[in-house]
């Protein structure tokens, strides 16, 4: 995370500033449609798992401490940056776009967060396009939700709208994590940009 403090020069009074916070590794994860919940890498991604099992999808979460964000500030754009790292089958052809839904899971993942727990439904899609890239959605309606609520973190979930097309072919989004399990660069990050009044 990047802002100021330590010692730092406090920023000039209305120049914009930018922050970026990346998501706790320690909670993010993902949780398969029969309930099964992974919180320590072993992915990530979002998709399909039909070789394993005729059927089986999962659902990538991402929290992001709102603390981070300097008290009194203005905060005027908030962007859901996360980043693709390569894709398995043809999940976009099968399962269409991917989707952001703003949750809150209570105390952590568990089992009902697959399609529990929704505060909102589909607040955009994160286009990503073929290659190993950041994809960028606006959230700044969310984020302030959870700061007006007094909720400690923004919590997303990225899903498709058809669970599974039953081909007997995995269709997969590998994505990046808070634990850099598939590398330590190019983590989830939520970049806030705000003034200081």
């Amino acid at each position: 995370a990047s802002g100021w403090g330590g010692g730092a020069e406090c920023p000039r009074r209305g120049r914009p500033l930018v922050l970026e916070i990346e998501c706790v590794g320690l909670l993010d994860g993902f949780v398969l449609y029969d309930g099964m919940v992974f919180t320590s890498g072993n992915g990530p991604g979002v998709g399909d798992l039909v070789e394993a099992s005729v059927g089986l999808a999962f659902r990538m979460f991402y929290a992001f401490p709102l603390d981070e964000i300097p008290e009194g500030v203005t905060v005027t754009s908030v962007r859901l940056r996360v980043f693709q790292l390569s894709i398995v089958g043809t999940p976009y052809e099968d399962l269409g776009n991917l989707l952001v839904d703003h949750v809150d899971p209570g105390m952590g993942l568990d089992a009902a967060d697959y399609a529990g727990g929704t505060l909102s439904s589909n607040v955009g899609i994160l286009a990503m396009g073929f290659g190993q890239n950041y994809a960028n959605l606006g959230v700044s309606a969310e984020v302030e939700a959870d700061r007006a609520a007094e909720r400690t973190h923004s919590w997303f979930r990225l899903r498709f709208p058809v669970d599974s097309n039953w081909d007997r072919g995995n269709d997969v989004l590998v994505l990046s994590d808070g634990e850099g399990s598939r590398g330590p660069t190019n983590p989830p990050i939520l970049e806030v940009t705000y003034v200081v009044p």
